[in-house]
């Protein structure tokens, strides 16, 4: 198949797929003398792997040192995984801060439209942020458990 199909075939464009070949996560299929380059079914998996693991939020760095390690065992990899779990736990959280302290905000202004931003910021925002990040370090934080622990326990509850 050529690049255009290829491309089409895992949802990514063209360019994508260059960007790929030049930074050497993707191999370039050979070419033949005067042709054009044909790729082959396996371009496609690793391709549609590459799309995911950047879907989930793993850097192409992250996918290049992974990939390298492909047909190894799991836990090769495993630690990368743990680690972006973590991340994207504290992303959520984050937001999750961000959530509560606008929702309240909206609440304050809804009450009285006349009110000031200082107000609003002074009223809702800033102790509201401050319970919430302090509720928030309590339940993650717990004595003498590392946050590797904490993800693996998390990890476990989810197991059928």
């Amino acid at each position: 198949m050529r690049i255009g199909e290829l491309a089409r075939l895992a949802d990514v464009g063209v360019e994508t797929v260059r960007f790929y070949q030049r930074s050497a996560i993707l191999p370039l299929p050979p070419k033949p003398p005067g042709g054009i380059r044909c790729y082959s079914e396996e371009h496609l998996k690793l391709l549609q792997r590459i799309r995911v693991a950047r879907e989930v939020g793993f850097s192409l760095a992250e996918i290049q040192s992974a990939f390298s390690r492909f047909n190894q065992p799991c836990a090769v990899t495993h630690g990368y995984a743990m680690h972006k779990l973590l991340r994207v736990t504290e992303q959520i959280n984050r937001f999750t801060r961000m959530s509560i302290c606008l929702e309240a905000w909206i609440r304050f202004c809804e009450e009285d439209s006349a009110r000031s931003v200082r107000d609003a910021i002074e009223t809702t925002v800033g102790p509201l942020s401050a319970q919430t990040m302090g509720e928030l370090k309590d339940k993650r934080t717990k004595p003498n458990r590392s946050p590797r622990t904490r993800a693996r326990k998390r990890l476990s509850r989810t197991d059928p």
